[in-house]
């Protein structure tokens, strides 16, 4: 699956929830994070190569946020409906959860790649 694939399945995921709970505000606090551009290995310096690692790791920190504010929004919402009703949100944000962190892994492998490729080339280069 390509990572625009993945994200605009996550983002449908995020739309669907946000009319579950049919809270427009609620909504607008969880957006799930987007990763940035990772550079590629064989022609990126070590300036970019950095300034990717720390873009990621604020990738990685927005990630947690979001969980965390989609397990309280689902958890508020839950709160307020009957119990018929709350199996199904607790199942999306299972659901959303488990986008969230399938694409973060995906975009930690994709960064992992390119950073092997990149300490390659540069061993390659000293040689």
């Amino acid at each position: 699956m390509s990572t625009r694939s993945l994200f605009g399945s996550l983002a449908s995921v995020a739309m669907a929830l946000a009319i579950a709970l049919t809270s427009a505000r609620a909504a607008a606090e969880c957006t799930p994070p987007m990763p940035s551009e990772i550079p590629d290995g064989t022609t990126a310096s070590e300036t970019e190569m950095i300034a990717a690692m720390k873009s990621f790791k604020q990738y990685d920190a927005a990630a947690m946020l979001y969980l965390k504010c989609l397990e309280e929004q689902t958890a508020s919402a839950i709160s307020k409906r009957p119990p018929t009703e709350r199996g199904g949100l607790k199942a999306k944000q299972v659901e959303m959860h488990n986008a969230v962190i399938d694409a973060l892994q995906d975009a930690a492998n994709k960064f992992n790649k390119q950073v092997r490729v990149y300490k390659d080339r540069a061993k390659t280069a000293k040689n």
